[in-house]
């Protein structure tokens, strides 16, 4: 195989998961389960 074959396609690999992840970011759950929109007051 040429040189640097699986460093660069890890490189590629590692730019797709970042994209993935800037596009896929988890919800973060509020500490008791409301969203924030509703007061309890």
């Amino acid at each position: 195989m040429a040189d640097g074959y699986l460093e660069n396609r890890y490189a590629e690999y590692e730019k797709r998961k970042a994209q993935w992840q800037k596009s896929h970011k988890p919800k973060t759950p509020n500490q008791y389960g409301r969203s924030n929109s509703q007061n309890p007051s």
